[in-house]
C-alpha cells in the first residue's frame, strides 16, 4: 500500500530540504511578497492513499517526529549558547563547532582568509547572498500563518487557511465523513507543530548569530553568519536524529469531530 505524503510549498532551504525531515518541500521559484500579488504563501498538504487506521498512524508518527525535534532544537541552543570564540579555539571541538568557529575566524580577518581583489569579494558576495536568501524564507515563515490541505488518493478533502489571529476558515469537499475530518484536524494540527519548530529554529539561528556576533566583535556579523550559524544547528539536528534511540509509533484513534463541530464555519469560528 502506498505511503501517505506530507509536502510543504512556498519555503525553501539551502539545501532543499525541510530541516526538520518532515515535509517534502516543493521548491519553485519564490517572489517576494507584495500587496496584490499572486502569492498564496505557505501551504501544507497531506495525501493519504485512502482514510484509514494506516493514515492516522502516519500523522501521529509525523507529529512524534515535530516533538522529538523541538528537544533537539533546545540542546543545539544550549550548546550555541556555550560557544564562545574568544576562549574556545584551543579546546579541541567537533566539527560543527570547528567549522562554525573557522567561519568567525574568517569574518574577524577576512584579509588573512579570503586576500584582497576579486577573490575576496566573490567570497563576500556568496555569504551575503546566502544570509540574504535565508532571511527571505525567515520573513515568509513570519509572515504568512498557515494554508493546510488534506486529500485522499489525489482527491482533495479540506482547506483549512488559519491566520494570525487564530481565526480559521475551512472548506470541506461535499459528502465529507467523520473520518476525513478526523484526519484533516490532526493535519492542521501537525502543519502548527511543524511550523512552531521551523519559527523555534529562526530564533535559534537569529539569537545564536547574534550572541557570537557580540562575543567575537564582528562588523556585521549578525547577518554574515547567518548562514554558518544555521549550517552549525543542522549538524547539531542531525547528530542529535543520529544518537536518538527508535521508538515505537504512537497508535490510537483521533480524536472524532462531534455534530454540529464548528469545522465548518466562516473566519472567526477558531479559539
Amino acid at each position: 500500500m502506498a505511503a501517505s505524503t506530507f509536502t510543504f510549498s512556498g519555503f525553501s532551504t539551502p539545501e532543499e530540504l525541510d530541516p526538520l525531515g518532515i515535509w517534502d518541500l516543493v521548491i519553485s521559484p519564490v517572489v517576494p511578497y507584495a500587496a496584490g500579488s499572486d502569492d498564496r504563501g505557505l501551504i501544507w498538504r497531506v495525501d493519504h492513499p485512502t482514510s484509514s487506521r494506516e493514515a492516522e498512524t502516519a500523522l501521529l508518527a509525523q507529529r512524534a517526529k515535530v516533538e522529538q525535534w523541538e528537544y533537539s532544537l533546545d540542546a543545539a541552543a544550549r550548546r550555541l549558547a556555550d560557544l564562545s570564540p574568544v576562549t574556545s579555539y584551543a579546546l579541541g571541538f567537533g566539527a560543527p563547532e570547528a567549522e562554525l568557529l573557522a567561519q568567525i575566524a574568517a569574518l574577524q580577518s577576512p584579509v588573512l582568509s579570503y586576500g584582497l581583489g576579486e577573490a575576496a569579494t566573490a567570497a563576500y558576495h556568496e555569504v551575503y547572498e546566502q544570509a540574504n536568501a535565508l532571511l527571505l524564507q525567515f520573513k515568509r515563515l513570519i509572515h504568512h500563518f498557515a494554508r493546510i490541505e488534506t486529500a485522499t488518493r489525489g482527491v482533495s478533502v479540506a482547506l483549512t487557511a488559519v491566520d494570525w489571529t487564530g481565526d480559521y476558515e475551512t472548506v470541506w469537499l461535499d459528502g465529507a465523513t467523520a473520518s476525513d475530518m478526523g484526519l484533516h484536524l490532526e493535519a492542521v494540527r501537525l502543519a502548527l507543530e511543524s511550523r512552531h519548530a521551523l519559527l523555534r529554529l529562526i530564533s535559534v539561528v537569529t539569537s545564536g548569530a547574534l550572541s557570537l556576533t557580540l562575543k567575537a566583535s564582528v562588523p556585521g556579523g549578525q547577518v554574515l553568519l547567518l548562514p554558518a550559524v544555521y549550517n552549525y544547528v543542522r549538524s547539531i539536528l542531525k547528530e542529535l536524529e543520529r544518537q536518538r534511540p527508535s521508538e515505537p509509533v504512537r497508535t490510537g484513534r483521533l480524536g472524532t469531530v462531534e455534530a454540529g463541530y464548528a469545522w465548518n464555519a466562516g473566519p472567526g469560528s477558531g479559539s
